[in-house]
């Protein structure tokens, strides 16, 4: 469980924004898996006429974004000014242990291994290494090869999604960009007139409210409390792509994000409908209902 704490003055401490590079991942995790991104099946048939050639090595690196998405694609995310390019730039000057370490994430049970001990201690990188080496050979050289030279995976990962965004994603989110602003601007009005606690609410039913505490829960597989003060700011990071989960990351060295379902889009040659908070509301529902 996820626990986060906010302040009176809690306004202070928070930040909005929109990402292209973690847009665009949030997009390709949305071809792994269609079935259960049903606001996107659009975006998935218009991928069907991309090159085949490029559909192929998408598949090949999907591994990187079919569940868990490194918080490397997260880079200079807050950076208003900073585009696509800037944010793969910042990614490939990372150190080799924290890709490593986020690259591993993508392949182990992370509610039983972290990314930081298998980087750092060898019993445990031994022992995740052993038991996959049992169950899931692929998988356990996979993961052997990201932790023994990590840079020859997100090299693979970062030329797919580069070339996918020249191929498509660009164009996307020519589109997509306004409306996140747009989400960032509604939420500031919210926070503005009501406060912090109203604006928290529209992430309804993927968080669960305590008012009386000032906090947020989210149910995740491991367990963090987190207040969040001056020292330790949170960003809220609008995303369409992102739609059905909420994404957060709090683990160091990374800052504290929540990465969420912006308004949907209309199509894009229609004029937006009346009711989308509605609608919202409705998908968000369906997306938590039992499975």
């Amino acid at each position: 469980m996820i626990t986060m704490r906010f302040t009176g003055t809690a306004a202070e401490n928070l930040a909005f924004s929109a990402s292209p590079l973690l847009e665009a991942a949030h997009s390709w995790h949305a071809l792994t898996d269609p079935g259960h991104h049903a606001l996107h099946v659009p975006w998935v048939r218009r991928c069907r006429r991309l090159p085949a050639a490029l559909r192929r090595r998408l598949r090949a690196h999907e591994f990187v974004v079919a569940d868990y998405i490194p918080a490397f694609f997260e880079c200079r995310a807050d950076e208003h000014d900073t585009d696509f390019d800037g944010q793969i730039s910042a990614v490939r000057a990372l150190p080799v242990r924290q890709v490593a370490a986020e690259l591993a994430r993508t392949v182990v049970d992370t509610t039983r291994y972290t990314g930081h001990d298998l980087v750092e201690d060898r019993t445990t990188r031994d022992a995740a290494l052993a038991e996959l080496r049992r169950t899931d050979p692929e998988r356990c050289a996979r993961l052997a090869g990201i932790l023994t030279d990590p840079e020859p995976v997100l090299d693979g990962a970062l030329t797919a999604l580069e070339d996918y965004w020249e191929a498509a994603f660009a164009e996307e989110w020519e589109r997509v960009e306004p409306t996140l602003y747009e989400a960032i601007a509604y939420a500031g009005q919210r926070i503005a007139h009501q406060g912090v606690l109203a604006m928290l609410r529209t992430l309804v039913p993927q968080i669960r409210m305590d008012p009386a505490q000032r906090s947020l829960r989210l149910d995740r597989p491991h367990d963090h409390d987190i207040t969040v003060t001056p020292a330790r700011p949170v960003t809220f990071t609008a995303s369409h792509y992102v739609w059905p989960h909420v994404r957060v990351t709090c683990d160091e060295p990374w800052p504290l994000r929540i990465t969420y379902p912006a308004l949907p889009l209309a199509p894009a040659s229609a004029p937006r409908a009346a009711g989308q908070e509605e609608l919202l509301a409705a998908l968000r529902a369906l997306a938590a209902a039992p499975r």
